[in-house]
Parts: C-alpha cells; sequence; structure tokens
C-alpha cells in the first residue's frame, strides 16, 4: 500500500480521483489500494522556551539568548492532532510513502516533519504537482523522485533552517526588547522591517521638502524640418546645480538663454542604435499582485488559489515567471482552449498568437521548483466564473498568450547638439515594427515610472547627420517642483518586500542582494500585510482604488527605538541569500546555523533606545504591588490604563489613569491592596472599586472616575455605599446590621440625614 501526504485537502481531492473512484474515510482517501491523507498546511510548531525549562517562563537578561540544545516541536491542537494520528497509524501499514508537499521549500519542509516525527522508514518519493489538470497531474506522476535526493534534503534543510531562525529571532528578540521597555513587544524577523519600511516611508512624507528646479528646452529644426525639442545638459561646474544635478539657481537659466539667443546649433554627435522590446514575462504571485490594482494582495492569492483548485491556472504561490521548454510543446492546445473562452479579448489575442513562436519566457535554466503562473490545458466557460476569478483568469492568460507574438522592433537615436558652447541632447523614436504591442497596447503602457518619462522623451527626429548645421527656433524654460515619494499601498508594499535591496541601510548591499528573493516569501507577503493591517499596526486610508499605509503611532515608537539591525531588511535578505545557499547545497547547515546564532547573540548586546527613554524618565513610578516593577501606560479598548513591567515576572498589576497618572488608591479597609476601578455588570455604565486583595468585600462608589471614600458618621467605622431600594437611589453604612444609618442621594453623593 501507498501512502500518500499531501499538503492540504484539496491537493489530496485531485491526487486520490487522479487514482481513481475514492472513497472518503476518517481523515484519508482509500482509492485502488493505497491511501491518500492530509495536512493542513504546519501541523507541527516548534516549542515555547518554558517547555525546555520551567524557569525560562520569567523573562529575564541573564537566561539570554535562549538557544536549546536541540529543537523540540509538538503536534498542534485540533485537525492537526486528528490528521497526524491518522498518518501515523496509516504509515505502519504502508509500503511505500509518496510526500505530496506544494512544488517549494515549504511544502518539502511540511511533510518532511512529520514523517521525522513518526520516525518513518519507509521508500519515499517526491511527487510534485504544479497544477491539478489532469495532464499536469500525469506528468508529475511519471517524474516522481526519490525524496532522500540531495536535492529533497537541501530544501528541507534551508526551510528548517528558517524556522529555527524565526523562533531564535522571535523569542530572543522579543524577551530583550520587552525587558528593555517595559512593554509587551513581538519582534518578528519580516514583520518589523516591513512596518519599517512604511514608517520611514510616511516619514520621509512628513519631512518633505519640495525644491523648486527649472528645465531648459531649446528647439532647433534643419532647413527643411519642424522643429525638434532637446534638453539643456548643463557642466558640472555651473553654478546653482543641486546633488541630483538639477538646476536650482534662476540666474544661471536666464545666463544660458541669453547665451544661446539667435545662435546656431552644430551635430556634434549623433548615435542611431536598434534594438527589440519583448512582452511582459508571465506572472509571479508578486507582480500578478502589483499588477491587480482591483483587488487587495491577500485577495489575489486567495482568487489563484480558487482557479488553482479549478484546475484552471497553475501553482499560485510562484516566484518565478519563467516556463520549462518543455511545456512549448503544450501552446498549441492552450491557445485552442483560450479561443474557446467566451471573452473577447481573450479570444481576439488568441486567435493572433502563433504557437510556433517561442518567447524568452520558455527557459528551463531560470525555473526551479515552480514555474510561472499560466492557464493549464482545461478548457474553461469564462461565464461559470466569478467576477474574481475572471479577472485573474483574463490577465494570466493574456500574458501567457502575448509569448506568442513577435518581438517589437524600434530604433533609438540620441542627438547631441553644441549652440554657443552649451550641450544639449534630443531623443528620438522610431517603430519599425509593432510586434506583440500592437495586439497589447494596455500590457505595453505597464511600464514604471523612469520607462514612462523615457517613453515621453522618445520621439521621431528629423533626419541628421554628424556636423549638420540646426536653427535655433526658440530656447526656453520650465519651472518644475519635486516631489515627495509616494505612499505605499498594499500593492507598492509587496514590491518593496520583493526588492529589499533599494532598502537596505549599507548601501555596499543594494548590489550583492539584487537576486535575494526580498524579505518574505511568495506565500506570506500579503499575508504578513494582512495580519499587520488586523492588528492595527498598519493602517489604511483612503478610497478603495487609491487606499494608502500608515502606521499607528504605536508602531512609530517601536521602529525608532528598537536596533537598526531589526528594523532594515539587510540582515535578513543576507539570511535568505544563505538559505539559499543552503537550498543549492553551497552552504551547509551546520554552518548557516552558526551563523544565525551569532547574529542572535549579537543582538542580545545591542542597546535599543528604549533604554535611553528609561533614563529620561526618572519619575516613573515603582509599582505599589510588587514593589519591584516599574509602571507603563498602554492603550486599551476601554481607554488609557497602567500595568506593571514585572508583568512577566507575575504581577498583573493594573490601574486607571488618571490624567496621565495611574490612579493608585491604597485600600482603607484591609491596607494591603489598592484599588482598582471595575465595570459594572448589573448597571449600564456604571463603575465601582474594589481592592486588589479580593479579600475586602467592600467595595466603593465611582464618582467622576475616582472612588468615593467617606465614613459613615453615625458609627464611625462603616463606609458609605450607594444602594438602589422600591424608593430608588440612596447611601448606606456598609456595616449594617450594627449601623442601619442611612443617607438621601444628592446628584450622585450622600445627602444630609433626614431629620425625624
Amino acid at each position: 500500500m501507498r501512502l500518500f501526504i499531501c499538503e492540504k485537502p484539496s491537493l489530496a481531492g485531485t491526487v486520490a480521483s487522479f487514482l481513481g473512484k475514492p472513497k472518503k474515510e476518517d481523515g484519508y482517501y482509500s482509492v485502488a489500494g493505497d491511501c491518500v491523507a492530509w495536512l493542513y498546511g504546519h501541523i507541527l510548531g516548534l516549542d515555547e522556551p518554558d517547555d525546555y525549562d520551567p524557569a525560562l517562563k520569567n523573562f529575564s537578561y541573564e537566561t539570554l539568548p535562549i538557544v536549546p540544545s536541540t529543537f523540540k516541536k509538538h503536534v498542534k491542537g485540533g485537525s492537526s492532532k486528528n490528521a497526524f494520528n491518522v498518518i501515523k497509524k496509516l504509515a505502519k501499514d504502508a509500503d511505500e510513502i509518496i510526500h505530496v508537499g506544494d512544488p517549494d521549500r515549504e511544502g518539502q519542509y511540511l511533510v518532511d516533519e512529520v514523517l521525522e516525527a513518526i520516525n518513518n522508514k519507509n521508500p519515499t518519493k517526491r511527487l510534485l504537482i504544479n497544477a491539478y489538470d489532469d495532464v499536469s497531474v500525469k506528468r508529475a506522476f511519471d517524474s516522481m523522485e526519490d525524496n532522500s535526493s540531495s536535492k529533497r534534503r537541501n530544501q528541507y534543510k534551508a526551510a528548517l533552517g528558517r524556522d529555527y531562525t524565526d523562533w531564535l529571532i522571535g523569542m530572543n528578540a522579543s524577551r530583550k526588547y520587552s525587558l528593555d521597555s517595559g512593554k509587551t513587544l513581538k519582534v518578528g524577523r519580516v514583520k518589523v522591517p516591513t512596518l519599517a519600511l512604511v514608517a520611514r516611508r510616511n516619514e520621509e512624507i512628513e519631512n518633505f521638502k519640495s525644491i523648486k528646479y527649472y528645465v531648459v528646452r531649446a528647439f532647433f529644426r534643419t532647413d527643411d524640418s519642424t522643429p525638434f525639442e532637446s534638453l539643456w545638459q548643463p557642466a558640472d561646474d555651473v553654478e546653482g546645480l543641486d546633488s541630483e544635478g538639477r538646476v536650482i539657481d534662476i540666474l544661471s537659466v536666464r545666463k544660458v538663454l541669453q547665451q544661446v539667443e539667435g545662435q546656431p546649433g552644430v551635430v556634434k554627435k549623433l548615435e542611431k542604435k536598434k534594438g527589440t522590446k519583448a512582452p511582459r514575462l508571465p506572472f509571479s504571485l508578486s507582480t500578478l499582485q502589483q499588477t491587480c490594482k482591483a483587488l487587495s494582495p491577500d485577495k489575489v492569492l486567495a482568487v489563484c488559489q480558487s482557479l488553482y483548485e479549478k484546475k484552471l491556472t497553475t501553482y499560485p504561490r510562484s516566484d518565478a515567471q519563467y516556463i520549462p521548454d518543455s511545456q512549448h510543446a503544450d501552446a498549441a492546445t492552450i491557445i485552442a482552449n483560450l479561443k474557446l473562452t467566451g471573452e473577447d479579448e481573450i479570444k481576439l489575442l488568441a486567435d493572433g498568437a502563433d504557437s510556433s513562436i517561442k518567447g524568452k519566457a520558455f527557459n528551463s535554466k531560470k525555473v526551479d521548483a515552480h514555474h510561472a503562473i499560466i492557464p493549464t490545458m482545461e478548457k474553461v466557460d469564462f461565464l461559470t466564473l466569478s467576477t474574481d476569478e475572471q479577472l485573474i483568469y483574463k490577465m494570466v492568460a493574456k500574458r501567457y498568450l502575448l509569448q506568442f507574438y513577435p518581438l517589437q522592433e524600434f530604433e533609438d537615436t540620441v542627438c547631441e547638439i553644441d549652440c554657443a558652447g552649451e550641450t544639449f541632447i534630443a531623443k528620438g523614436k522610431v517603430i519599425l515594427k509593432a510586434g506583440w504591442t500592437a495586439a497589447a497596447k494596455d500590457e505595453d503602457e505597464e511600464t514604471d515610472s523612469k520607462d514612462k518619462d523615457a517613453a515621453k522623451e522618445s520621439k521621431q527626429l528629423p533626419e541628421l547627420h554628424e556636423s549638420d548645421n540646426l536653427v535655433l527656433s526658440v530656447a526656453d524654460y520650465t519651472e518644475k517642483n519635486t516631489a515627495p515619494p509616494k505612499p505605499f499601498t498594499q500593492t507598492s508594499l509587496i514590491g518593496a518586500m520583493c526588492n529589499a535591496h533599494q532598502y537596505v541601510r549599507d548601501a555596499s548591499l543594494k548590489t550583492k542582494l539584487k537576486d535575494v528573493k526580498g524579505i518574505g516569501t511568495e506565500a506570506t507577503r500579503s499575508k504578513i500585510i494582512k495580519e499587520l493591517l488586523d492588528a492595527e499596526m498598519l493602517l489604511e486610508t483612503g478610497k478603495k482604488s487609491s487606499k494608502i499605509l500608515s502606521v499607528s503611532d504605536t508602531v512609530k515608537e517601536l521602529i525608532h527605538n528598537l536596533p537598526d539591525e531589526l528594523t532594515y531588511p539587510d540582515s535578513t535578505a543576507l539570511m535568505e541569500q544563505d538559505l539559499d545557499a543552503v537550498e543549492h547545497g553551497e552552504m551547509s547547515f551546520d554552518d548557516f546555523m552558526k551563523k544565525e546564532i551569532d547574529y542572535v547573540s549579537q543582538l542580545m548586546t545591542l542597546q535599543s533606545n528604549f533604554t535611553k527613554s528609561a533614563k529620561d524618565q526618572p519619575d516613573r513610578l515603582d509599582c505599589p504591588a510588587c514593589h519591584v516593577g516599574k509602571l507603563y501606560y498602554k492603550d486599551g479598548k476601554n481607554g488609557r490604563f497602567w500595568y506593571c513591567g514585572e508583568w512577566k515576572n507575575g504581577c498583573s498589576a493594573t490601574f486607571s489613569d488618571d490624567n496621565g497618572k495611574p490612579a493608585i488608591y491604597d485600600c482603607p479597609i484591609c491596607h494591603n491592596g489598592y484599588l482598582i476601578r471595575y465595570k459594572s455588570k448589573k448597571v449600564e455604565n456604571e463603575y465601582y472599586w474594589g481592592c486588589s486583595t479580593h479579600q475586602c468585600k467592600v467595595f466603593f462608589p465611582d464618582v467622576k472616575g475616582k472612588p468615593f471614600i467617606k465614613k459613615c458618621p453615625e458609627c464611625k467605622k462603616g463606609y458609605l455605599m450607594k444602594r438602589t431600594g422600591k424608593n430608588g437611589v440612596f447611601w448606606a453604612c456598609n456595616a449594617y446590621p450594627d449601623c442601619k444609618a442611612t443617607f438621601p442621594d444628592d446628584n450622585g453623593k450622600p445627602g444630609k440625614k433626614d431629620k425625624k
């Protein structure tokens, strides 16, 4: 009997259906003598520090860094536990295990860790399914490989290293900086630098000061041409240039205009260069998320997953934009099917596609665990898809079809003109053959801002030759202002996470890290952003089509106080580079872990700004409950409150806020506890105060946010409590029945006793 272990239930259903007519059992399918079980992603988790040593439940500088000699794991509860027990039982009767994790690093890891936990001794093969359609599944079955190969073991080790490192950084950094700040902090390897990207961008925008600069234009012509535009190229020694080479002094502008007025121009240099432009590559998940502005990145992933499970598109969590050479043979079938979708734009593009053309997207050397997101060989009725599925399928199909169109051919011209000793540059571009751009102009417009600026400058020039004399028609200038950087949106933040090298603190790393996959993975980036939004650490404002991101005040404080090593992407990007080296057998797992443990140890020695802030607050109050910790405030759902910095060592003291200070009132009954403000469960919007020891049964009324404490004027022993009787509210001594004194209510306070 073969036991197939699939990453998720939907994949198990696909495998089971491919094998025959499956019968649904408790946690698995039985089909044709085989069993197909499933996981729910990672069903194992790394143990907490106190699982290694109960003493580690308390936070302490002395115990840092916490580095287990051997990492331990536990089976998660609920459905995860049931899945584990099913697999463990079935594996005992299996002759062979088939590993069916998703075709990536994490997919390899999450099944392998289960096999390790059950101490699997059975021979194991790896089944890599990139798409759910029957043709793709059959190909995957035909090309199964040994799961113990060095390639798969290295992939497993890389994911294991990622998991261990996330634990080491998360556990140790969270404890270290919680101790520094006296607050509960969660410091993650990926989430913190992601938040810092947004925080720094917002700060850059807030502090931005626009600079006025000038662009000088000159319009030249030949004897028989219309005027064409050229731009002045100021020499390095021109006065009034800023660090970016922009002219910010109007006097320099007036000087050059006066100098060239009425003077002829001469073509000093002329360069013509022919080139081609290929269509944009098929989509990876991140490029699809960035291109699809109508849906959030998290929604794009969900829709891609839905199309994948419907067998219509390939594996969604792909970081690749290339396709194996072998799949070029499928093109004719896929194109033929796309003509029948019932969608006009797809049909039009499919009708013009030539399946014999092999675009640059087909390159096996650039395909690793998975390939670009493309349509499968399944036929699709477009009208049966949801609106969101139609949108994504159409984008995927069009990008795929463009690979079967000819290249655009063009000729660029750069003309250098001398006029009265000043240099002007004119640029021209002539489209020789439109190629694919004639069929998909909207795709041609999907260029970045630099490409758009270049396109504006590229116009057709007249026939020119070196040494040609030109006539200056007019010279003028335009006034411009520098613009602040644009705030991040969810889609542009995905792009920033992918291109972490652009945001590193150490500029020397930019080139080195350019090919790194960035921070986070294709599968986790949108999830990370959603979790940060749900936690209100990231905030989203604006209209649906143009929502921008900012960070909460709490995050601003966090980023300001944490050391740069945690808030910049340098270290996590370098770690991703090392993980790639482990995956490709270029670095050993032990060397990787030694490097990361050294990094975590170094983190523990870094001083944060939290400790500096504490020195600036000498009036920080001691906790009256434990007499060890200091009091800090936090904004909760019911408003601001104060808590003890020794919360992680067992002190649960909390206090209400009184105009920016903790409201500390000693209990007048036992003199051991302090009074805490509680919300009444019986009366809406009413509060009372009780003793923190819970031994004193007296409860003091709340008057304007403070406890009302007044001794009974009759017995001089008890305290007056607010009561409600058949005649309404009144006040009575809590020493009843020894003291039966009562007082009328006078606007929320006890009035004078009625005279008999």
